[in-house]
């Protein structure tokens, strides 16, 4: 059996972004009780400066699933957004379940993940947001922000130019965003970010967007762009302000994550996300900077796939 071929469409039909921070939150909690592997991603030079991207991971145990997620970044891509896929197959008999278009999974999960983390990180009542970006993990996070918390008042955008922010404020209005919690676009970084109780990032600079002497104690930064070894969107003074900082896969972020790498920072001064949500590492200390590296796991995407599955009951679904 090939399994049936679901659309973006249909995964938005049927899950939002609690049901992404709640893939996010299984998916952690399968690492820490050693139920799960996460593979990582690989990137393969296809020519004509283009990437061929591939992510796995598998449940374990006897009703256990195996999902791989791949995708083509570089030439055309840069400009019109990545088509991600996904693939999810049954662990015992190698059948594939279903095949699901990954793009609007990849931002739930995503931005799923970032709220779990606030959540598990003491963010309880913020009253600021301030994003960096308007692309869509930017607007997906504005959303996720501010569904999670009700105690938001006010969000701020750094955008690029007017225009980017016109094509963010449009999307948001597509996505039934109340007017009165629209964000407003600033163009001073550094002065909504040292205001801001919750700062993300979600932009492909190469170069820092955020300085640590910028930040004030006990903001939660997290950090989405950086997902490459080549990429940093802030500067190693953010990293000596954070009282922890955490990463979704030690493994993962040695490999990939650009703010660390680029800053000299030892993965081994980092704790597991799975850690911090299964118990292990504890409440992160006073004071400081609270910082989230992530740089995504192809088991959140499992998790939220099989949730997919399970809602559409097969009867929605294409027929492959």
């Amino acid at each position: 059996m090939s399994g049936p071929m679901i659309t973006n469409e249909q995964v938005a039909s049927v899950v939002g972004y609690a049901d992404g921070a709640a893939a996010a939150r299984r998916a952690l909690r399968l690492l820490h009780d050693d139920a799960a592997i996460e593979g990582g991603r690989d990137r393969f030079d296809v020519g004509a400066g283009r990437l061929l991207n591939s992510m796995w991971a598998a449940s374990l145990g006897d009703a256990g699933s195996v999902v791989t997620k791949t995708y083509v970044t570089g030439g055309r891509s840069a400009v019109r957004g990545a088509t991600l896929t996904i693939l999810l197959y049954d662990a015992p008999t190698g059948e594939l379940r279903a095949t699901l278009a990954g793009d609007h999974v990849g931002v739930l999960r995503t931005a799923g993940a970032s709220v779990v983390m606030a959540e598990h990180l003491g963010v309880s009542e913020p009253e600021t947001l301030t994003v960096l970006g308007t692309g869509y993990q930017a607007t997906h996070h504005v959303l996720a922000f501010l569904q999670r918390y009700g105690s938001i008042a006010s969000t701020r955008v750094v955008a690029r130019s007017e225009e980017s922010f016109r094509r963010m404020r449009a999307d948001l209005e597509r996505a039934g965003l109340d007017p009165a919690r629209m964000p407003t676009p600033v163009a001073d970084a550094a002065g909504a970010v040292g205001e801001s109780d919750v700062v993300v990032t979600a932009t492909g600079a190469s170069e820092p967007v955020v300085l640590g002497e910028g930040l004030t104690d006990g903001t939660y930064l997290c950090c989405v762009g950086s997902n490459s070894a080549a990429r940093r969107e802030i500067d190693r003074a953010a990293l000596e302000r954070a009282s922890v900082v955490v990463v979704d896969d030690a493994a993962v972020a040695a490999k990939e994550a650009g703010d660390l790498i680029r800053n000299d920072w030892p993965v081994e001064g980092t704790t597991r996300a799975s850690d911090v949500v299964g118990g292990t590492a504890g409440p992160p200390p006073g004071g400081g900077v609270r910082i989230f590296e992530s740089q995504g796991l192809a088991l959140y995407d499992l998790v939220l796939s099989e949730t997919v599955l399970e809602r559409l009951g097969g009867a929605e679904a294409s027929p492959g």
